[in-house]
């Protein structure tokens, strides 16, 4: 087996310190940026559009009634019709007819609205 010597290994172990510091950095300045996202208030924020990846992903609508029933043909049901944003436990009730939705973060969704992450409120 090969052995290193003293200085070689410290090489290497502030090669790797260094190389652990920048990744870290480059976390840190990814989240810092995300928080700054999570801090809005609901004043801040606007509708959220339903052309957003994530809301156009899940079918999001701001009015459920505009769902696409051919991909979502349970919506249709009668039994369904109370699933809209405002009773989803995803749902956080603001002002005006809007809230915040733990899924759809990138702005405000309708009370009315509907997507495929709905689920049953508590």
């Amino acid at each position: 087996m090969n052995q290193k010597s003293r200085k070689e290994f410290l090489s290497e172990a502030i090669q790797f310190g260094s190389s652990l510091f920048v990744i870290s950095a480059a976390f840190d300045s990814i989240s810092a940026s995300d928080e700054i996202d999570a801090v809005k208030t609901m004043d801040e924020l606007k509708p959220i559009s339903e052309e957003d990846p994530t809301a156009k992903a899940l079918g999001f609508h701001h009015d459920a009634k505009n769902t696409n029933f051919q991909i979502y043909p349970d919506r249709k049901k009668k039994v369904n019709a109370y699933q809209v944003c405002g009773n989803c436990s995803q749902f956080s009730k603001g002002k005006d007819g809007y809230g915040r939705c733990n899924i759809l973060t990138a702005g405000l969704v309708s009370n009315k609205g509907w997507c495929g992450a709905w689920s049953q409120g508590s």
